[in-house]
């Protein structure tokens, strides 16, 4: 019986189309004006510099150390901005041409991959708060005819996924237990259908709290309380490590590895039910396995030993927009590992989207 796929989605994935990673997000907390007049504040941040660790230091204002509910307003407020330029950004690249040199047919064939339709439902997990893969679908995928019914949702948020805001309202407990006890609703969530289920473990942009308030992200080295705070979230954190429990392909692309929770939910699934690992990243082999190396002894003996696929590029050298022929030198490699798991072409004829 062949495994079942899922997909795991970090900063990495969505830097392919210009959003900054981790120190690029730093440093736009630094030249923020609000946090340069704020002498403790930059403080602050400057003692995180040598690692550009922006959630190092958003995770010291929020939840450590003594900083007024102002500056803890400051700080969330400049991290909500920072994540809607990012998604302006996106809608820009949507609008007005595609110069990230991905082609978004070959990479929205590669993420229906993810359906698992004979085997139950499957899953794109994602760490992202940004709306790229919201906005990908909405003004691509779904103008063509073959993908008009594409129905990838969050699970348990009461928004269509093609609305243009994708705000709504984080449920509450009693709500989100009422939703997972109805057959239709929550007991289908591992029912077989024709796309993934898009779960954004992190939150999303747009997201608000029962008083109206935007929700802020989950950032920070402990993310699992800030998790456990919030019914949905949590419950999203129980639905990654069960999709997990099972002998899995697991396919990351853009992950750090530097998540505990993450990481421990992997780190079980290849002990006890030797899942196999495909990771597309943009560091070198050798690098990416001494950057695990240096933190994490454990997930580096698991990976060492359960990596089963690594394609050192960005997603434009897999998807590559100028490849007529449709298999690209990595793109064919990663074509190769589908048919051998399922007997089925990745890099099926393209469709024309936009």
């Amino acid at each position: 019986m062949k495994n079942r796929k899922l997909l795991l989605l970090g900063a990495g994935f969505t830097a392919n189309f210009g959003a900054p990673v981790s120190s690029q997000v730093w440093n736009d907390l630094f030249n923020w004006p609000n946090i340069q007049k704020n002498v403790k504040l930059r403080s602050t941040l400057k003692s995180y510099r040598d690692k550009s660790d922006f959630e190092g230091f958003f995770e010291e204002v929020m939840y450590r150390s003594n900083f007024s509910d102002q500056e803890k307003a400051t700080v969330a407020a400049a991290v909500i901005e920072i994540f809607a330029r990012i998604n302006s950004h996106i809608e820009s690249l949507m609008m007005h041409g595609n110069s990230s040199g991905v082609d978004f047919n070959k990479l929205a064939l590669f993420l229906q991959r993810f359906s698992n339709m004979s085997q139950g439902n499957g899953f794109i997990f994602t760490l992202n708060q940004d709306l790229f893969l919201e906005k990908l679908i909405n003004k691509y995928i779904r103008k063509d005819t073959r993908f008009a019914n594409y129905s990838v949702a969050y699970p348990a948020i009461n928004v269509p996924f093609i609305d243009p805001t994708w705000k709504s309202q984080l449920p509450s407990k009693e709500w989100l237990e009422d939703w997972l006890s109805k057959p239709n609703l929550g007991g289908s969530v591992h029912a077989p259908r024709e796309f993934p289920l898009y779960v954004k473990l992190h939150g999303s942009s747009g997201w608000t709290q029962e008083n109206g308030k935007l929700s802020i992200p989950v950032i920070g080295k402990n993310k699992s309380q800030q998790i456990q705070r919030e019914p949905l979230l949590n419950w999203y954190q129980d639905l990654f490590k069960n999709a997990l429990n099972e002998r899995v392909d697991i396919w990351v692309i853009g992950y750090s590895f530097s998540d505990a929770h993450i990481n421990d939910a992997l780190i079980k699934s290849m002990q006890k039910h030797h899942s196999s690992l495909y990771v597309i990243d943009t560091k070198s082999h050798n690098h990416f396995m001494n950057s695990i190396l240096g933190f994490n002894t454990t997930l580096y003996g698991m990976i060492d030993q359960y990596l089963a696929g690594y394609f050192p590029c960005p997603l434009q050298d897999i998807f590559p927009t100028n490849d007529l022929s449709n298999t690209s030198y990595y793109g064919s490699s990663i074509n190769q590992i589908f048919n051998e798991a399922d007997n089925s072409s990745l890099l099926i004829p393209m469709l024309h989207i936009g």
